[in-house]
């Protein structure tokens, strides 16, 4: 089920992204208010990422997949959508990450990731801000490492990595 659009290719069309698909697991059970908090959490996004990017690039459009056993008059019935296609996902959470968000990743450095990772819980838990930052801007950060294969170059174990066979410390 949709809310909006129905392509599941994100393009850039002019200065912004259209074509975002956020996809909700079957296995999340129907609740409004996640979406209401998806689209606080895109709107802010948005936001700040056309801040961070000398105002050139925001996100324009997005639709949110919704489980097809959700019930509303407000859905309509997905063309070629799914959760498996969509790039960004809401579902339980990893056993290895919990509610942590993050950006499922393989390739190296400069590499497109997989899909984006939120569990509802990081969604509707107001007191997860204090551990992640808020939501607008912790979508921007997975953004990307989604879009542009951009690595995490900070840790609190390793403050410190190796480039060009040198130590070098680990920048923000």
């Amino acid at each position: 089920m949709l809310l909006s659009s129905t392509s599941t290719g994100i393009k850039l069309d002019g200065n912004g992204y259209v074509d975002v698909v956020i996809a909700i697991s079957s296995r999340v059970s129907q609740d409004n208010t996640l979406i209401d908090k998806i689209k606080d959490m895109v709107t802010e996004g948005s936001l700040y990422l056309f801040e961070a990017l000398d105002k050139k690039v925001y996100f324009k459009e997005a639709t949110i997949l919704v489980p097809p056993q959700w019930n509303s008059k407000d859905f309509t019935r997905a063309r070629t959508e799914s959760f498996e296609k969509a790039r960004i996902r809401i579902d339980n959470p990893n056993p290895a990450y919990g509610d942590e968000p993050y950006t499922n990743q393989y390739g190296e450095c400069g590499v497109e990731g997989e899909y984006i990772h939120f569990t509802p819980n990081f969604l509707r838990d107001n007191t997860l801000t204090k551990q992640y930052g808020s939501k607008g801007r912790v979508f921007v950060h997975e953004w990307a490492h989604l879009r542009w294969g951009v690595y995490d170059e900070y840790s609190e174990k390793k403050p410190f990595y190796y480039s060009t066979e040198r130590i070098e410390a680990t920048r923000l």
